[in-house]
């Protein structure tokens, strides 16, 4: 195998984010298969931004969304029962529509999920949303095992060929 940057034939074949890859010993040019080298790719983009592993995926599509500004995130704290959340501000008449789009798709994955997620709205200098799971029981009684099953959705698994069984993309 030759590095397809820069021509060189010395290629370390290793194990990065769970992945196996090839990375070129002279340019540093990651080779492998193309759905790991974008995981690897998102792992490392939410670690530059100090986003969780497990959280950054949805803090990205939020931000992708038009009018969208997450403001933070985390994918929750066994240990203190604390669990995950993105807090997130809109802006411009365009978010609106967005977030009624956001939260009608939100209504219809919670049918899917064991726990309900749902969107919290807060007045403190303008309005902002926490998108966040519903836990059953009062926040000193949440436990590692419910932070656990509310992180789920954040890590979905997924079949052999890389794609969800559900939308075939």
């Amino acid at each position: 195998m030759i590095c397809d940057t820069c021509g060189c034939a010395n290629l370390h074949h290793k194990m990065l984010e769970g992945h196996s890859i090839a990375e070129c010993q002279l340019c540093g040019e990651l080779h492998g298969d193309p759905d790991d080298l974008q995981n690897i790719e998102e792992i490392r983009e939410g670690d530059v931004q100090g986003y969780d592993r497990e959280i950054y995926p949805l803090v990205k599509t939020i931000t992708m969304i038009t009018g969208f500004k997450v403001l933070s995130a985390s994918a929750g704290f066994q240990s203190k029962g604390a669990p995950p959340f993105v807090n997130f501000k809109i802006h411009g008449p365009k978010a609106r529509v967005w977030l009624e789009k956001v939260i009608t798709s939100l209504m219809m994955a919670n049918r899917e999920l064991e726990k309900r997620w749902v969107v919290e709205v807060t007045l403190i200098d303008g309005l902002s949303f926490t998108l966040k799971p519903q836990m059953d029981c009062p926040p000193h009684l949440v436990d590692a095992t419910a932070v656990q099953r509310a992180r789920r959705p954040l890590t979905p698994s997924m079949p052999p060929s890389g794609k969800s069984a559900i939308s075939g993309a």
